[in-house]
């Protein structure tokens, strides 16, 4: 078994100092690429030396993008200041004092990097320049990379994609809990493809593909392309009423086996009811089943019918007669 190594120091000439605090501490978390860019960073610092995001690739057989990455990283960790000129790109980089993870960074000293060493780099807008990136950022709940920084300045500029329509689209793909950017753009070609500019005609396309919408749709039998007016209802039941997927299904089911036609607008009816007392769940819905059960057992004209009403019946809280069922469906078709 091989033991403790004792490492000697055998020089001191032409040497880069590296803090105790960043091995200790920084070391362990960061990748391949971040720990090259900022030792190579302390090495041109110690040296006065200026560098490049290009010299930078070169040196170490990365993409600019990779070396950016690592710059936002340690900007992250608070080892590193970034300077931008007034077109979005690096132009200089603050090493700061490395402390403890939960203390305070003051300045150390400034790599400069003069204009004839740049090599041009993305123009990437920072979430503080950018409303756009800052509302991605808190849609996604968390800082967005350069890269996905790029493809949502892409679709704002190459597609047209106004701020409101932008805006609808990374709340549309966060909502379906999607961190992966590029299907972001790629919904984003579909809409452009399909000639969508406002948020009202993306609304529409997203519900009309969304696999809820689909069964609630098939759930009614409605297995044409279905209107303006038949989507604004299951918009209603979700938004407004607030309804659960299982809940409106339920409405639904109840629906085919009461009517033949104008499904959509009974079952609007029978939603509507249960917004206006307050339910949230199945458990909601069968106890206002029982309430109305035993209220039409009790009533007289029932009493004198001989009418049979049975408290588990799901169908409960409308009357239990088909002349009853025929009635609420003529109200509902004809409001």
């Amino acid at each position: 078994m091989i033991g403790r190594v004792k490492i000697n120091r055998v020089a001191e000439d032409d040497a880069t100092s590296v803090s105790n605090i960043f091995i200790d501490e920084y070391l362990a978390e960061a990748n391949d690429a971040q720990i090259k860019v900022y030792l190579y960073l302390l090495r041109m610092m110690s040296t006065g030396c200026a560098t490049s995001v290009a010299d930078l690739a070169d040196h170490f057989n990365h993409t600019e993008k990779d070396i950016l990455r690592a710059l936002r990283y340690w900007e992250k960790k608070r080892l590193l200041g970034l300077e931008y000129d007034e077109t979005g790109r690096l132009s200089g980089i603050h090493i700061e004092e490395v402390r403890h993870q939960n203390g305070k960074a003051e300045p150390l000293s400034i790599a400069p990097m003069p204009e004839e060493t740049v090599a041009p780099a993305p123009v990437i807008q920072t979430p503080a320049t950018s409303p756009v990136l800052f509302i991605a950022e808190q849609y996604f709940g968390r800082t967005l990379n350069s890269t996905e920084m790029e493809t949502v300045l892409r679709i704002q500029a190459d597609l047209h994609f106004s701020e409101d329509l932008l805006d609808y689209l990374l709340q549309h793909c966060a909502g379906r809990h999607v961190q992966d950017f590029r299907y972001v753009e790629r919904v984003a070609c579909a809409w452009a493809d399909k000639g969508i500019t406002t948020v009202e005609a993306a609304k529409r396309e997203a519900l009309l593909h969304d696999a809820d919408t689909r069964e609630i749709l098939r759930a009614l039998g409605i297995d044409t392309t279905p209107t303006d007016k038949e989507l604004s209802f299951l918009t209603r039941w979700r938004q407004e009423y607030g309804f659960s997927q299982e809940i409106i299904r339920e409405a639904c089911d109840r629906t085919v086996l009461a009517v033949s036609r104008g499904r959509i607008r009974y079952c609007d009816g029978i939603l509507r009811h249960w917004h206006e007392e307050g339910v949230t769940s199945l458990e909601d819905i069968r106890r206002l089943d029982v309430a109305h059960a035993e209220s039409t057992a009790q009533h007289p004209a029932t009493r004198e019918r001989g009418i049979r009403i049975d408290a588990r019946n799901r169908f409960g809280q409308f009357a239990q007669s088909d002349n009853d069922y025929a009635a609420l469906e003529r109200l509902v078709i004809e409001n």
